[in-house]
């Protein structure tokens, strides 16, 4: 009986002391910010952990908004060596300051981040600008590092890399394209556009290139065409001389010896 009343006793001090330390955390909770939270929800997902559909906690409104325009003009331009360009017309709405610390943009082929800075510094940059519209490049306000202040713009995204077009991906096929940012907060804004697949640059470039090779071919042939005909010339010239009869003169002084 006295070893039974122990364990109650010890039971109802774990009891106990579970429920304080319980209330102890009820009064301390740990204020998360909205990237944890929804960070961590994503660990309890990937864990198998069911997180039912508790709502976003204190949606807050965005602070700087990019919307796609004129989506006729959107174009993932594939070109020669594996080269591609993305050109987005797009609206950025800044509503209060903020300041981009990171951004990158990557296609739907695969996560190879695209170059958005100094576009003008690119060798195709000039070809794609005359495509599209009479739109200023925004790339210039999202990279140099320098507050947003409260504004609305309309301009071109513009970016640059390396990535492998599908051969199934035909001209004006629609793909995707992500562009993500990061602000001074840690916090990150995602937008996707849907930009159509262009292989007329590429074409040009190649005809161009073809061009160029076949201009240096005949150059060449012809350089070789007239070195070869001077050659003749040159021959024909020393056997000209060589067959010609001596003059009067000579012939006297032959005589004479």
């Amino acid at each position: 009986m006295e070893v039974v009343k122990v364990i109650e006793d010890m039971k109802d001090l774990f009891v106990f002391d579970f429920k304080k330390w319980e209330d102890k955390m009820t009064r301390q909770k740990v204020k998360l910010t909205d990237q944890e939270y929804r960070e961590g929800l994503l660990r309890l997902k990937k864990l198998g952990i069911p997180i039912g559909s508790a709502p976003d906690p204190s949606p807050k409104p965005d602070r700087l908004i990019l919307e796609q325009i004129d989506h006729e003009f959107a174009r993932l331009f594939e070109l020669p060596s594996g080269a591609i360009a993305v050109v987005v017309p797009a609206r950025m709405t800044v509503l209060t300051s903020e300041l981009i610390t990171d951004l990158v943009m990557t296609t739907a082929f695969d996560d190879w981040p695209l170059d958005l800075t100094h576009p003008e510094e690119w060798q195709a940059y000039k070809d794609v600008i005359d495509w599209l519209p009479s739109l200023p490049p925004l790339n210039h306000m999202l990279t140099k590092g320098l507050p947003l202040r409260p504004c609305q713009v309309e301009g071109v995204i513009i970016a640059n890399g390396w990535s492998v077009v599908p051969p199934q991906c035909h001209d004006e096929t629609l793909v995707r394209a992500e562009l993500f940012l990061m602000d001074q907060r840690r916090n990150e804004i995602c937008v996707e556009f849907g930009v159509r697949v262009d292989r007329t640059l590429k074409r040009k470039y190649e005809r161009q290139l073809a061009e160029r090779r076949e201009s240096a071919r005949l150059t060449k042939r012809r350089g070789l065409f007239e070195r070869e005909q001077d050659d003749m010339e040159q021959k024909n010239v020393l056997a000209k001389k060589a067959i010609e009869p001596r003059s009067a003169s000579g012939d006297d002084d032959a005589k004479r010896h």
